[in-house]
């Protein structure tokens, strides 16, 4: 949904998570090939999340746009839990349309559970153009999806932004660490035997 806050100045671009039981969802995150990105061809990103969000791009960033013009001074926030993936390349697609926003401070994106969703070059374009906030709890296997070391004829994918590590949930989920996209010693560190999907719902986030 879009929604505007007067008060704060704000304008929300939010994207739920996967539905549990969702058919389409599913098939969605798990259409794992690379496709080009278009807006910059080198890169490569997610089949499922990029057809996903060609489907609703028209209406969501025209809309967007709307918005922004009758509320210039509105920052413009994109947020998103697992599926959100999708807000990060909604935010992409309204710098493409207004590249003013660019490396804007009006403009952020801050998703939860995220997914990896493109190569290393794909990662690197969104750095240069937005700041980038992904929050992931421990144990939290879907940050891990799909993996970063190369997948055989598909590729291989890569984080972006900063990660705000919450390192232990069940005894204090306010508290995180800060880190680098990929770093070894945040979420990247859990063994694989003590990812759950627990920890990608509920009271986690």
């Amino acid at each position: 949904f879009i929604a505007t806050h007067p008060e704060k100045e704000l304008i929300i671009v939010s994207y739920r998570g996967t539905q549990p039981g969702s058919i389409r969802n599913y098939i969605t995150d798990f259409v794992i090939y690379q496709d080009t990105y278009s807006p910059k061809p080198d890169t490569k990103v997610h089949h499922g999340f990029l057809n996903a969000w060609e489907q609703i791009q028209p209406q969501v960033t025209d809309d967007l746009i709307k918005l922004i013009q009758e509320n210039p001074d509105f920052r413009i926030g994109f947020m998103g839990h697992s599926l959100g993936a999708l807000a990060t390349l909604s935010a992409l697609d309204l710098i493409e349309k207004k590249p003013d926003l660019a490396n804007n401070e009006k403009l952020f994106l801050a998703t939860f559970g995220q997914p990896r969703i493109g190569d290393e070059k794909f990662a690197k374009y969104v750095d240069e153009n937005l700041r980038a906030i992904r929050t992931i709890v421990r144990g939290d296997p879907v940050p891990r999806l799909p993996t970063s070391w190369p997948i055989p004829f598909i590729g291989s994918y890569k984080h972006f932004g900063e990660e705000l590590y919450i390192n232990n949930p069940d005894q204090d989920p306010t508290a995180f660490i800060e880190c680098n996209a990929e770093d070894p010693n945040c979420s990247e560190s859990v063994p694989l035997r003590q990812l759950s999907l627990k920890y990608h719902s509920g009271p986690y986030y």
